[in-house]
């Protein structure tokens, strides 16, 4: 579960290129995404959100023991934090809004036999916000696609 996208950001901030001369970056593990990485997002916080579907086999946790889909990684602290999130994200794309939450829309359908407490994803648009106080990924009641993506 490590995530190469983070690692090729670190890679490419260690590698300066001047008028006079070129220093090649290096790769270093720097953590762990905690999820299998569909997913990674830099947040305006400066922290890495990462989201995947579905799965079995997250190394993160939830408080409540389940399996968590979505972490942050601070790449600072090298903390990581387990997300809830409410729908199937699995395949579903994403943009960052004006006012910097990051937003996912559509993803596939429940798993019930995986884990029932993830609803259909296939319209579904999740919120999550630049700040600690929220936590977790947010859906509005009856703030839907107007079809299944």
């Amino acid at each position: 579960m490590l995530f190469a996208l983070f690692c090729t950001a670190i890679a490419a901030l260690l590698t300066t290129v001047s008028s006079q001369h070129v220093t090649t970056g290096r790769f270093e593990l720097a953590g762990r995404s905690g999820v299998p990485a569909m997913h990674a997002a830099l947040l305006p916080n400066g922290n890495v959100v990462f989201l995947d579907k579905l799965e079995n086999y997250t190394e993160a946790r939830l408080p409540n023991g389940r399996y968590a889909y979505s972490t942050v990684y601070n790449p600072l602290s090298h903390e990581l934090r387990p997300l809830a999130v409410p729908s199937n994200a699995f395949c579903c794309g994403g943009t960052f809004l004006a006012d910097g939450r990051l937003m996912t829309m559509g993803g596939n359908g429940p798993l019930k036999w995986l884990d029932d407490s993830i609803a259909d994803g296939f319209d579904a648009l999740r919120y999550l916000y630049n700040n600690e106080r929220s936590g977790n990924w947010i859906e509005y009641a009856g703030v839907r696609m107007s079809s299944k993506r």
